[in-house]
């Protein structure tokens, strides 16, 4: 394993909140280097609007990681406003 994965664990209290935690940050570090990749090829090849819509997707999709408390409040109140929250 890597050095600084090593400490991350080091760091981290294995409950609940502790391993979402550092689920989270493992994941939205590789989905940021992911979209920083994907990012330079679209800026070498010259699609700036790809590269606008792929900006605008890749916002969108990392909130489901790093904020996932807002959809599920969002999906609270959408189904509240339905009848069927309780």
């Amino acid at each position: 394993m890597f050095p600084h994965t090593l400490h991350v664990l080091a760091d981290v209290t294995m409950n609940g909140a502790g391993l979402r935690s550092m689920i989270q940050e493992l994941v939205g570090n590789v989905f940021i280097a992911c979209l920083g990749l994907a990012s330079i090829v679209f800026l070498f090849q010259r699609q700036f609007v790809r590269l606008a819509e792929f900006a605008i997707i890749g916002v969108i999709t990392a909130t489901f990681i790093y904020t996932p408390e807002l959809w599920t409040g969002m999906g609270k109140a959408v189904a509240h406003a339905f009848g069927a929250g309780s």
